[in-house]
């Protein structure tokens, strides 16, 4: 449709419509949505026609005309489904095999669509006999449709109102091509409480600042309209899926990573790089979302989702997502309280992390690498001043590297050493002794991605760079150096102390070494 815009329904992308579709319907539309007697008729005659597509292309299922008789042909399509049914022109392995298949399918297949296809019988008579007209008047059926846009609209921006733009609302219409009867009514959603206050049976133990979350509402329009028209407990049919509205990373596997999760919303799959939204569980707030729903009472429906998202009590909940998933590590302004009821995670944290703070592209060990290095530690250590991070690996490892490189001597020593292998070593065995010993890889050629690439150096800076980041004991060295006899022969060559690996001694050792090779 000229006027369609795309959404991404939680699933897929899909072509919708916004409300005014509906104020100025097709006649072909509005008999589909319609509901009455007409539409207990054309949903059994779908159940036999979704049946029927299976065995044959769209232009065998059965419809009737404005007077409500079969279209000629139909009995043709019947036969045609019945041959295929009973399968009487297919081998067998056996004449009892042969008519034995064609009593089981007559039995089950050929039974059940004769009793739908009865049903339908019965209602068609009954359409004709009562003089219902095959066509919805279509003039009062815009009264009702225009009326119901209204109402959706008018309680949209109320809600909005009401919550002070923490619930948004936007009802689009989807309609299948070449199958009005399946048009399904969404209802786009926002959710954005600022905070989820954390409590235990009834105290409140901590207030942790959240993301919004992304809700998707769908549901029969027929059923809208039917509702809204005989409002019934057996109408409020709706389903839902939620996204926690925190940045993805590029992984490419099934579960997609995110920053951080909400409790009550699973964690979506990853299908062909198409994110699938997860299931919403709105708990003991279902009834009140569903009814509201049906209702077209949005600003209801916005404070019951304010208050589910919002809301957390370690004491009853059953959550998709445990609450160190909402966060980064444990903040030291956070409560005692709340701190005694959250689970250690550091290996799920620190991904995570690293999700947020590090660029994929950037080569390992680079310039951008290692500011993204400063930016992990100092969100650990000054931004949330987490308790967790002397238990931490990530963090260690990164906090003991930047260490390294801020140390004046260690950087002098391994630039000396980095220097010695330079001199002695032609750039080809410089490349197997980086590449061997320490894992980088020399070599600028490397085509894009190839499996070697993110360990490449492109120069000397880069290399000692690495270096420096990746060795902190000298004698990763020591037996390269006495090989070249860097120092002279091995009698000539001044003793080294032992390495403890404490810092003192590290530096001692380094400004030792310098010192004794300079000379």
């Amino acid at each position: 449709m000229a006027d369609s815009i795309e959404l991404y329904n939680g699933h897929r992308s899909i072509n919708v419509n916004n409300l005014d579709i509906l104020r100025e319907p097709s006649q072909q539309l509005a008999n589909a949505i319609a509901t009455g007697p007409q539409d207990e008729f054309f949903s059994k005659l779908e159940e036999c026609n979704r049946v029927l597509s299976g065995y044959g292309s769209n232009t065998e299922i059965l419809s009737v005309t404005p007077s409500w008789n079969w279209r000629p042909g139909t009995l043709d399509k019947i036969k045609q489904y019945a041959r295929k049914q009973l399968m009487l022109d297919k081998k067998s392995s056996g004449l009892g095999k042969y008519l034995s298949r064609t009593c089981e399918n007559s039995r089950y297949r050929i039974s059940w669509m004769a009793r739908k296809l009865e049903d339908c019988e019965k209602l068609k008579r009954m359409l004709k006999k009562e003089g219902y007209a095959h066509d919805v008047n279509i003039d009062e059926y815009i009264v009702k449709l225009t009326d119901f846009c209204n109402k959706i609209e008018e309680s949209v921006n109320q809600a909005v109102n009401a919550t002070e733009g923490k619930v948004s609302f936007a009802p689009y219409i989807h309609i299948p091509q070449n199958n009005e009867r399946q048009a399904t009514f969404y209802l786009d959603c926002y959710v954005n409480p600022g905070e989820l206050s954390v409590c235990q049976d009834s105290t409140l133990i901590q207030k942790v600042p959240i993301t919004g979350v992304k809700l998707m509402f769908y549901c029969s329009l027929r059923k809208m309209m039917k509702y809204v028209e005989k409002p019934n407990s057996m109408h409020m049919s709706v389903s839902y899926r939620g996204l926690n509205d925190s940045p993805m990373s590029d992984f490419t596997s099934y579960r997609t990573k995110q920053e951080t999760y909400h409790p009550y919303i699973a964690q979506p799959s990853n299908n062909d790089g198409s994110i699938q939204w997860g299931a919403a569980c709105f708990s003991n707030f279902t009834d009140n979302i569903r009814r509201s729903f049906h209702q077209l009472n949005f600003t209801v429906l916005a404070m019951e989702l304010l208050e589910w998202s919002g809301y957390y009590n370690t004491s009853h909940a059953n959550p998709y997502n445990n609450l160190n998933l909402i966060h980064f590590g444990m903040p030291s302004k956070f409560s005692k309280a709340y701190q005694a009821v959250v689970n250690r995670d550091t290996d799920n944290c620190s991904s995570r992390l690293w999700t947020k703070m590090f660029n994929k592209k950037a080569r390992d060990f680079s310039k951008e690498h290692t500011r993204n290095k400063i930016a992990f530690v100092e969100h650990c250590q000054v931004e949330i001043d987490c308790i967790w991070r002397d238990k931490c690996t990530t963090f260690r490892r990164n906090a003991d590297q930047l260490s390294r490189m801020a140390n004046e001597e260690y950087v002098c020593m391994i630039e000396s050493i980095l220097g010695a292998f330079i001199e002695h070593f032609n750039e080809e065995s410089l490349s197997n002794i980086l590449y061997e010993d320490f894992g980088i890889y020399f070599d600028n050629s490397i085509p894009e991605g190839h499996e070697l690439r993110d360990n490449i150096l492109f120069d000397y800076e880069d290399a000692l760079h690495v270096l420096i980041l990746n060795v902190n004991h000298i004698e990763s060295f020591v037996y390269i150096l006495e090989e070249i006899e860097y120092w002279g022969s091995k009698e000539e060559m001044p003793a080294v102390e032992e390495i403890t690996g404490e810092d003192d001694n590290i530096k001692k050792a380094m400004l030792r070494w310098a010192t004794e090779r300079s000379s």
